[in-house]
């Protein structure tokens, strides 16, 4: 669950992703997974994932009417990208080309979801958090600020995931 703010928090720009450091619940709207987990083997090609992926992306920003989503945009592609890596790992290049995306646009947001050991060096991604049945939609938002840059994320011991806001971040600059 990720916690709201404590007074300090909200001075040092940290939100905790912790069941245990859980001051509030989190809003009815925002509760929830992320979306349903899928994997590789359910698609017969790119072209699928692709039209999975927009699709999903598109029902997470407009849950009512998902043909009013805005389709372009760098939140839209960076939720593109993290869908993506549910199903295909961190391989950017594949992401990249699956989902016809700047390469160079996703190899910043690979850098930074690698950076904050969101994308491990073996391939695999840690989602595990995005289907949780009350934080994952949430979790899933903080992990597209992070890469995009705007947030950092680390593992404290005793709070559990940990997101910190970059002050200052430049959109073009990487984390």
């Amino acid at each position: 669950m990720i916690a709201s703010p404590s007074p300090q928090d909200h001075e040092q720009g940290t939100c905790r992703a912790d069941a245990a450091s859980a001051h509030e619940p989190i809003e009815p709207a925002l509760r929830g997974k992320a979306f349903e987990r899928s994997k590789r083997e359910a698609f017969w090609s790119a072209t699928a994932i692709a039209q999975w992926v927009f699709a999903t992306v598109r029902k997470m920003e407009a849950p009512s009417d998902p043909a009013q989503a805005i389709d372009h945009g760098e939140a839209f592609e960076t939720a593109c990208v993290l869908v993506a890596s549910s199903v295909l790992g961190s391989d950017e290049h594949e992401i990249a080309k699956v989902l016809a995306f700047d390469p160079t646009r996703v190899a910043e947001w690979a850098s930074n979801l690698r950076a904050n050991g969101l994308w491990l060096s073996d391939g695999q991604v840690l989602i595990d958090h995005w289907f949780d049945e009350m934080s994952g939609a949430v979790s899933f938002v903080l992990d597209t600020l992070v890469a995009q840059g705007l947030v950092k994320r680390s593992i404290d011991p005793v709070e559990g995931a940990v997101y910190n806001l970059i002050a200052g971040r430049h959109l073009l600059e990487t984390n």
